[in-house]
């Protein structure tokens, strides 16, 4: 998550003072990245979590109140300070069934079609949405052959790099992602047997033997290079000392959604605010300190708000 406000942060700066300001020059890897590990995580944690029992009604359910209730929380709270506290008008000329989109959550994936009324999030939320209906197939499929499974979805995203012609953005098309959410769920599926050291260092070996082949194409360039961003974060999270990873990394996890769902506005609203006073990097690196500091304090406010009228923690695989 914290990739994915950098990016923002750094694309905000650009666009409303100038790219000289940004904190690095090539800050698009840290996107790329950052939604590559978000599918990774995203099926290594659904994986671990339906390891021992599977029900679909209960997989269903907790997908929901994990998702829904604090997305629609946040949109409402997100309009209202911006109608009655900034005084602000948000839509015009939208048309009105574009709203289903927002109650379903895929009104940022299928922005490219038609304006709409996305407020929060990102496209990448709508493609999980629809990783998790069909997650259960996904796992039949896992099951009966893993090593088929990922062999195939990563010559679906050779074959989709070469032959795709849709209007939607191939790296924003839910087909060539998915081998990242299977990856994750490939590896959590070693982590979890204690296989992962041959199975790391086979992996790295073919993705990078893959990248310089194929040199800065986007299979190469994104996926390939957030999958081995993710072993190799996963080595470095070895060495984190215990309380790190009990405390700190535990806390941004359990409210990166609810920051993933406020930070692109929060972050456009502060740093128009405090354009005029941003005259060096040390003011930028402060300004990004504070944002992050402000996101994760609304984040942690209106999670434990939903979660207490859910009576219920929300649990959220990211």
């Amino acid at each position: 998550m914290l990739m994915i406000i950098f990016y923002h942060f750094n694309c905000a700066i650009e666009r409303i003072i100038g790219q000289e300001f940004t904190i690095m020059a090539r800050y698009n890897l840290a996107a790329a990245m950052g939604v590559s590990l978000f599918f990774i995580l995203s099926g290594a944690s659904l994986s671990y979590a339906t390891s021992t029992e599977f029900s679909l009604a209960s997989f269903y359910h907790k997908r929901f109140i994990s998702i829904f209730p604090l997305f629609w929380a946040t949109y409402i709270a997100i309009v209202f300070s911006h109608v009655v506290v900034f005084q602000q008008s948000l839509f015009h000329d939208l048309q009105r069934w574009t709203f289903l989109l927002t109650i379903i959550g895929l009104d940022g994936f299928l922005l490219y079609l038609s304006p709409n009324y996305y407020l929060i999030g990102e496209w990448f939320l709508g493609c999980i949405l629809i990783f998790y209906v069909i997650f259960p197939l996904i796992k039949y499929l896992f099951h009966k052959n893993k090593h088929l499974l990922i062999i195939g979805s990563l010559l679906l995203c050779l074959l989709l790099e070469h032959f795709y012609s849709l209007n939607m953005p191939l790296l924003r098309f839910p087909p060539f992602r998915v081998f990242e959410f299977i990856f994750g769920m490939y590896i959590s599926s070693y982590l979890a047997k204690n296989k992962y050291s041959r199975t790391t260092t086979a992996l790295t070996m073919l993705g990078l033997i893959i990248i310089i082949l194929y040199g800065t194409n986007v299979l190469a360039t994104n996926i390939l290079f957030g999958c081995i961003s993710f072993i190799f974060l996963t080595e470095i999270a070895k060495y984190c000392p215990l309380f790190l990873r009990n405390n700190f990394i535990r806390f941004l996890s359990k409210y990166s959604f609810a920051a993933f769902l406020i930070h692109h506005i929060t972050l456009t609203v502060i740093i128009n605010y405090a354009k005029d006073a941003l005259t060096s990097q040390i003011s930028i690196f402060l300004l990004f300190s504070l944002i992050l500091l402000i996101i994760y304090l609304a984040a942690f406010l209106i999670y434990n708000l939903v979660a207490y009228l859910l009576r219920t923690p929300i649990a959220f695989r990211w």
